[in-house]
């Protein structure tokens, strides 16, 4: 893929198709054009208006769109369709989204705003985990691939599949909730669904920095100790760090954390049978971390034949795998 930076001018090329692709998120908004041949152009973002009423976000977020369509240079005749990565539940179908809690938003109809704004150009609401598959599919670590899972593992934990080459989102649009499988029934933290034990609640980044929470106000001691007086608070990042400098309970929450996403995974290899798993996020820059608990636990949980086979990758695409993602669902 290729990246052709905020402001510049993409132009346009023979055969190439384009598709303007927007990553609506909890803290920021992400919006460019993106072409079939993987080029990114015209990206800007900003933060996400919180306590706002809706329609101010969505006049904002075309704006945005607007701006990605004169900065890149193309024309709107050009532009095959307007895609939307969004948190949800959502329907696609009728592009409302039904309940967003980090944005307040309650059955939000955002396809059909977008709609009215660029008419004549189809606009689809999708899912943010199922967005982000589609775009390591096509652009980033799954090119080539026919069956791969996609999953996330940042403030939550996401998942997309992409099985014979197409999206699969199952019969009302659900499929690749991974994080929301329980991984510990007895006495595992509640999750943000209102179960306990879910994978969310012991593998992401929100429950690696509760976990180190936990330990500081426990009197347990040692550098995540020093790092929260210091800093005021320790997130999986810092808890990465002290852990690479030999901190034992740094390296105890991360084996668990990773332990459970491991054993998760061996499961979706067991179910699916994919040729990769691809894991993006922000925790995922703890991939040195990570990766040695991940293989140990799909090798020792996968049915026989299975585990030598699936790949783990670790996700290309970085901070724009979500407009990716959304512009692939026209190109």
């Amino acid at each position: 893929m290729l990246r052709e930076g905020s402001g510049e001018r993409a132009g346009e090329r023979a055969g190439e198709r384009w598709a303007i692709g927007v990553d609506l998120g909890g803290t920021k908004v992400a919006v460019a054009a993106v072409s079939s041949a993987g080029r990114l152009a015209g990206r800007n973002e900003t933060r996400t208006l919180k306590g706002v009423p809706p329609e101010e976000s969505l006049a904002a977020m075309v704006q945005l769109a607007e701006q990605a369509v004169r900065d890149a240079g193309i024309e709107r005749t050009a532009i095959s369709g307007v895609g939307v990565g969004a948190p949800g539940p959502l329907n696609s179908a009728t592009g409302i989204i039904h309940f967003a809690p980090n944005l307040g938003w309650e059955n939000v109809a955002i396809g059909p705003y977008f709609a009215r704004n660029f008419p004549g150009i189809p606009v689809k609401l999708e899912n943010d985990a199922n967005a982000a598959a589609l775009g390591e599919y096509r652009f980033g670590a799954g090119r080539g691939l026919r069956h791969m899972v996609y999953i996330t593992v940042s403030t939550g934990v996401g998942g997309g599949l992409i099985l014979d080459g197409k999206l699969y989102t199952g019969a009302s649009g659900g499929a690749g909730e991974i994080g929301h499988i329980p991984v510990q029934r007895e006495g595992g933290p509640r999750c943000g669904c209102g179960h306990y034990g879910c994978l969310e609640a012991v593998s992401s980044g929100t429950a690696i920095a509760r976990m180190a929470r936990e330990h500081v106000a426990s009197g347990g001691g040692g550098l995540l100790a020093e790092m929260a007086q210091a800093q005021g608070r320790v997130g999986a990042a810092a808890v990465g760090a002290a852990a690479r400098q030999g901190d034992p309970a740094a390296s105890a929450i991360l084996k668990t954390a990773f332990t459970y996403l491991g054993g998760a995974m061996a499961t979706v290899v067991n179910l699916l049978n994919p040729e990769a798993i691809i894991v993006g996020g922000g925790v995922s820059a703890l991939w040195d971390l990570m990766l040695p608990y991940l293989q140990h636990e799909i090798d020792s949980g996968s049915v026989a034949g299975f585990q030598n086979k699936v790949q783990i990758r670790r996700a290309e695409l970085g901070r724009d795998t979500g407009i990716y993602g959304a512009g692939a669902l026209f190109v």
